[in-house]
């Protein structure tokens, strides 16, 4: 009896000993430390932006037991392509999503990510994903909100002021032709009418002021931060319509020759207006000269 005892202790202890040497040897691995780095222009929580909107972040990782592997950038659960020019890496166009981390990188990184926001009117979630040599990964998500007012959009002709009472003027709100006057209070732009100095009887100046208040920039392409394939079609909200016309020329109340393809903004009484010129209409025995326009506010 004190034999089997004995054994069924040793047993026991055996059990015991096996337990606690398997406990002890599973330990975790130390996981990398990824956050947000505040600063002036980067967000570090989630934010709404207007559509198409470049927003700022930077982000600093720091490897824990296993050396770093990758940043993966994803919208909505799906990685971001370098083919559509939204990423920027440390102020330069992003060549690769994922990015194969390499020499100090592995140890720890830290860069400032610029993103063009989503076109439509939602939200979508941002995840910058951290992955090590072992195959853990590390998140951090932005909830980024696009909420936007969609511009209205019409046609207008503008006659040149020296034509018949009532013209010269245009009121951009709904595409109306009026007059010039101190009664024409909802108008913004208007024609400069004839050149006087001009040699030629009834030379047409086919240039536009500034109406009851109103002021006016240039959009030119490649310019200011404006993008070289910039249209008139591609904007869609009014939002946008403020962002443009910060990126405008100097302002002016009257403006140089116009020529068919120019861009226009007029902002007065809180509005940003945007016209495209799409004809020059000249004529030669009168002065219904005009110029038709695209307009959105």
């Amino acid at each position: 009896m004190k034999l089997q005892f004995s054994f069924k202790m040793f047993t026991l202890l055996l059990a015991g000993s096996l337990f606690f040497t398997s406990c002890g040897d599973d330990t975790l691995d130390t996981p990398t430390s990824l956050n947000f780095v505040s600063g002036t222009g980067y967000l570090t929580a989630d934010a709404n932006v207007v559509p198409g909107e470049v927003f700022t972040v930077n982000v600093k990782a720091t490897a824990g037991d296993n050396p770093l592997k990758t940043l993966t950038i994803k919208d909505n659960n799906s990685t971001i392509s370098v083919s559509t020019d939204r990423l920027t890496i440390n102020g330069s166009a992003a060549n690769v999503n994922p990015i194969l981390l390499a020499g100090a990188d592995k140890t720890s990184f830290d860069y400032v990510i610029g993103i063009k926001a989503h076109s439509g009117n939602e939200a979508r979630n941002y995840t910058f994903e951290v992955a090590d040599d072992a195959g853990n990964i590390s998140t951090l998500t932005l909830k980024i909100t696009v909420a936007a007012t969609p511009v209205a959009t019409l046609n207008g002709v503008l006659f040149n002021q020296s034509g018949p009472a009532g013209t010269g003027g245009l009121n951009l709100l709904t595409g109306e032709s009026t007059g010039t006057q101190a009664t024409d209070v909802n108008s913004q732009i208007r024609d400069m009418g004839i050149d006087s100095s001009s040699t030629v009887t009834g030379t047409w100046k086919q240039k536009v002021g500034s109406l009851n208040g109103s002021v006016l920039k240039y959009i030119k392409k490649g310019q200011n931060g404006v993008a070289e394939n910039f249209s008139f079609g591609g904007v869609a909200y009014k939002e946008e319509l403020a962002s443009l016309w910060e990126k405008g020329s100097a302002s002016f109340t009257v403006s140089e020759k116009v020529n068919v393809g120019d861009f226009i903004m007029v902002f007065h009484k809180n509005t940003y207006f945007l016209i495209e010129v799409k004809e020059i209409n000249v004529t030669t025995n009168n002065n219904a000269d005009n110029y038709k326009f695209d307009i959105k506010y």
